[in-house]
């Protein structure tokens, strides 16, 4: 499904819908709360780009999160302030009380090195101030692989559902960004 908003296309899947449908089917609103954090922290990203002069140009939403592809020429000092604007938002919510948990959850997943997420992403433009680009993004693939390696033992030692979970959702994110970083480059 698509369409246009204030300027702005979206784009959600159909992956999307059904896990929205099968978690209102058995009554799981912590999921539902997930969504509505998640879209307020991707609006700290649309506000960021916006006062920087930029443009959004397409918002896709689907089963492995909320992406967005913006223009704007930042240098790495915005760079860095856009990628963790969202992350604010919901440390913002945490310091009010409000669905503590969640917002404490996306915040400390958006902030892991692991790329394509927030911290990920701030890991390659710091690493790019002092490495080639190239060589910036090698380094942030093998600390995202670490990084997730050690999360993946973590969950498993613990028994923790919801820290497999993450890692499920860390993995498939990664893989489809990689296919889209690997396109972009070709």
């Amino acid at each position: 499904m698509a369409f246009t908003l204030f300027n702005i296309r979206f784009r959600i899947e159909f992956s999307f819908l059904l896990i929205i449908f099968l978690s209102l089917l058995v009554g799981n609103n912590s999921l539902l709360w997930l969504v509505v954090f998640s879209s307020l922290h991707e609006i700290g990203h649309i506000l960021a780009i916006m006062i920087f002069g930029g443009k959004i140009e397409l918002i896709t939403v689907s089963y492995y999160g909320i992406g967005m592809k913006q223009s704007a020429q930042l240098c790495p000092l915005q760079e860095l302030i856009f990628l963790l604007c969202g992350v604010a938002v919901n440390l913002l919510f945490v310091l009010f009380n409000v669905q503590r948990e969640i917002n404490f959850a996306l915040a400390l997943v958006n902030v892991l090195p692991v790329y394509p997420l927030d911290g990920g992403r701030s890991l390659n433009v710091l690493a790019c101030l002092v490495f080639n680009c190239d060589v910036a993004y090698k380094i942030t693939v093998a600390v995202s692989a670490i990084t997730t390696a050690v999360l993946l033992a973590a969950a498993l030692i613990l028994r923790n559902i919801s820290l497999i979970m993450i890692v499920i959702y860390i993995v498939f994110y990664f893989i489809n960004f990689r296919g889209l970083y690997d396109k972009k480059r070709s």
